[in-house]
Order: C-alpha cells, then sequence, then structure tokens
C-alpha cells in the first residue's frame, strides 16, 4: 500500500512535470518573441526619429540663412540658377573637371531616403527569433502549438484526476458492510 502511493506521488509530479514543461513554453514563447520583434520595431523607429530631427534642425538653419544672409541668397542664386552679379566675370570650367562632382551628386540621388527605407517587419524580426533559436518553433508554429497546448493540459488535468482518485481510499468497514 505504501508502495502504491509512493508510486503515485512520483507518476502525479512526472505527470504535472511534463504538462508543464509542454504548456508553459506554448503560452510565453510567442508573446516573447512578438516583444523581441516590437523591440527592433521601436529601435529602428528611434533612429529614424534622430535621422528625421537631423534633417529638421539642417532646413531650419537654411531657412535661418535665407533670412538673414545675403551671401548665402547670392551663393545659392549662382549655384542654383547661374546668375552672376554685375561686375563678375565666370570662368568655364571643363566639362572632365564637372565629371566628379556630377558623379558624387548622381550616388546622393540613387541614394533611398530615410523616409523610403522601410522598418523591419515584425514577422521577420520572429523568424530571426526562430532562426535563432530552431527548437523553439515546434512551440510557436500554428500546427504544433495546440496540439502540444491541449497535451499538456490534459496531462496535468490528468495528474489532478490521478491525485484525487488516489486520496479517496475506501475505508474497510464500508466494503464489508456493501458485501452483506
Amino acid at each position: 500500500m505504501a508502495s502504491s502511493n509512493h508510486i503515485s506521488a512520483v507518476l502525479f509530479w512526472l505527470m504535472v512535470l511534463a504538462g508543464t514543461v509542454a504548456l508553459v513554453p506554448c503560452v510565453i514563447l510567442p508573446p516573447l518573441f512578438e516583444y523581441h520583434a516590437q523591440q527592433a520595431v521601436l529601435a529602428a523607429t528611434e533612429q529614424r526619429n534622430v535621422e528625421l530631427r537631423d534633417r529638421f534642425a539642417s532646413v531650419e538653419n537654411q531657412v535661418e540663412s535665407l533670412e538673414n544672409d545675403p551671401a548665402y541668397i547670392e551663393r545659392l542664386a549662382r549655384q542654383e540658377f547661374g546668375i552672376v552679379p554685375a561686375g563678375v566675370r565666370t570662368i568655364p570650367v571643363s566639362a572632365a573637371e564637372d565629371q566628379p562632382e556630377t558623379a558624387a551628386s548622381d550616388a546622393d540621388a540613387n541614394k533611398p531616403s530615410a523616409s523610403t527605407e522601410m522598418l523591419p517587419d515584425v514577422t521577420v524580426r520572429v523568424q530571426q527569433l526562430l532562426h535563432r533559436y530552431p527548437l523553439a518553433r515546434v512551440f510557436v508554429w500554428s500546427e504544433t502549438r495546440p496540439v502540444l497546448m491541449l497535451l499538456g493540459g490534459i496531462m496535468l488535468v490528468s495528474a489532478v484526476v490521478l491525485l484525487g482518485n488516489s486520496r479517496q481510499v475506501p475505508k474497510p468497514a464500508e466494503d464489508e458492510r456493501v458485501s452483506s
């Protein structure tokens, strides 16, 4: 009888452990991976915010120069529109010397701006985490997760039912009354 109680206790704890091991990762890992993915999106958004603030400060400086600096306006007029003030003689420059500057401006034009860059997608980040931890896929995939959750729940319920049945040991006196 004592041996049976020990076996029941060991079986109970093994079932609780197995059920918990199957159920807890199914409940915790998907939100954890989602959290890490959202952290990556937040970091990218903060970086984009810093870039936009720098760009805003640059534009503010340009506006201030346009409002207060006549030399800046003159230089801008010469560069953008080719307007030359009276009394200034221009010197033509050959196309060979112009090419490196044009190539540099073309490279800047082809470079994607910060506004067109995409934020990392949450699902891509989750896939990266799953690639890093391949065994976690079992607990996250929609095909296997419900099965594991069901198995873990069944193990926990079975353990509780077995524990309840092991505590309901019939009394010998009641058995004798029923048989008579």
